[in-house]
């Protein structure tokens, strides 16, 4: 089916093999940074691999779940519409919630990974009262202006896009990037699709 719509396998599986090589050092990061990582409660925010659809086919972040869950973290994740698709391909020990707040409620790290205009605009003061320390905030598509999360306490760790806004932020951490090197979690193969993607 794939090559009747003009994809290339060698490029799916390249991209499939990238995704899960950055996901396993971006999670060696976080390794490093909540140490240990066993049993820390974790959120991820976002699952689709864009905003504004319900497809997780080759999406970073399910890699990153089911990563982060084989290393012991206790993941809770949450995403608008792709809840009911991530289903099938996610760890069955990650929780699944309805809501972001739900989702970051006592959690002591939160990742921001697909940039739903509905997590990026959150009230992130509410969410930081409602986490547990020692609150990092991986933010995979440097969409949260890191000043503000840092004046908000968060441990902000922006990833990938741009060294000015990680420089100054406790280090910065290698990204979860495949293809699109203007992101750090990218979708894969569907920028062969849509060259578009990304734009908005």
């Amino acid at each position: 089916i794939a090559a009747s719509l003009g994809y290339d396998f060698r490029l799916l599986r390249a991209v499939t093999d990238i995704n899960r090589d950055r996901a396993g050092h971006f999670v060696g990061m976080m390794v490093k940074a909540l140490n240990p990582i066993e049993d820390r409660v974790i959120a991820v925010l976002g699952l689709a691999f864009k905003p504004h659809t319900d497809d997780v086919r080759e999406a970073p972040a399910i890699t990153l779940v089911n990563l982060l869950a084989e290393e012991g973290a206790l993941v809770r994740a949450y995403d608008p519409r792709a809840i009911a698709m991530a289903k099938r391909v996610i760890n069955p020990s990650v929780t699944l919630t309805d809501s972001l707040r739900e989702c970051a409620d006592g959690c002591q790290a939160l990742v921001l990974v697909t940039e739903w205009p509905e997590i990026v605009n959150a009230d992130w003061e509410e969410l930081f009262r409602c986490t547990a320390p020692p609150r990092f905030l991986f933010d995979g598509r440097n969409a949260l202006d890191p000043w503000r999360m840092r004046r908000l306490r968060f441990l902000y760790r922006g990833i990938g896009r741009s060294a000015i806004m990680t420089r100054d932020v406790s280090g910065s951490i290698p990204g979860l990037a495949s293809v699109d090197t203007d992101s750090a979690l990218s979708s894969g193969p569907r920028h062969a699709a849509n060259p578009s993607h990304g734009t908005g």
